[in-house]
């Protein structure tokens, strides 16, 4: 199952449809969430890892956007 951290991460790209890792670490500051940068890259890398998020660089900055799989996840939640 799901972290809650890894619960939140979907949950934040799920409502902005593209999120950069600076946005998320500002979103999970403002949740209480603090968690450190190092945290952050793990559970992304492990999201990723699982097919739940793809990364896509459209603007020049790495994003990240949740996969089908994803998103019938968090249906599933």
């Amino acid at each position: 199952m799901l972290s809650p951290l890894e619960k939140t991460i979907i949950q934040r790209i799920s409502e902005s449809g593209l999120v950069t890792k600076t946005e998320l670490k500002t979103h999970l500051g403002k949740t209480g969430m603090n968690s450190d940068g190092t945290a952050i890259d793990l559970v992304i890398k492990n999201l990723c890892d699982r097919n739940f998020l793809s990364v896509i660089n459209p603007i020049g900055s790495t994003c990240f956007v949740l996969t089908k799989k994803g998103g019938k996840l968090l249906e599933n939640m």
